[in-house]
């Protein structure tokens, strides 16, 4: 008797998940390189002196079990589609104050602005209303250069049909 009554005081598991985001992968990367573009026109054209010429076009796309650290597999959970942009800068742009304004500009956007180590100031994650993830990072390069790197991530997405983890998106 004391075991039924024990097992009716355990707090009941919600195991359900929300649906994902009507919107296909094309729509996301349409989003994610449009988002892309914009966070790089925070670094004036004349400061930038390499890298990539335009947001990563295509990419794999990834279980939603790999942000969690489970690793990739094609489980039928969802996916999500990862982006990127990097853009080479003068050594001498101080990007510690774009930063500062990215994510002031974001936050009174909407989106969730959070430094990843609360005293620098070298990598930012920003998160979109619609659950969209965007790390922008000042990176020092080995010669001394300076790269503002910019990558992002889609909400888990419905899997479309015929979905292979071998296949840009």
């Amino acid at each position: 008797m004391s075991v039924i009554m024990l097992s009716s005081c355990a707090a009941e598991v919600d195991t359900v998940q929300p649906d994902p985001p009507p919107i296909t992968l094309q729509e996301a990367r349409v989003f994610q390189n449009d988002e892309l573009v914009r966070l790089a026109q925070y670094v004036p054209q004349e400061w930038v002196i390499g890298g990539f010429e335009e947001p990563i076009p295509r990419m794999h796309g990834l279980s939603c079990d790999w942000m969690a650290g489970a690793g990739s597999s094609p489980d039928a959970a969802g996916v999500m589609l990862p982006g990127g942009y990097d853009l080479e800068v003068k050594p001498t742009v101080d990007l510690n104050s774009i930063l500062d304004a990215v994510a002031n500009d974001y936050r009174q956007g909407g989106w969730t602005a959070e430094w990843e180590e609360p005293d620098k100031h070298d990598d930012l994650k920003l998160t979109s209303p619609e659950g969209y993830v965007f790390f922008v990072s000042k990176i020092v390069l080995r010669e001394g250069g300076l790269e503002f790197s910019m990558s992002s991530f889609s909400p888990c997405l419905k899997a479309p049909e015929g979905f292979t983890l071998f296949d840009e998106y």
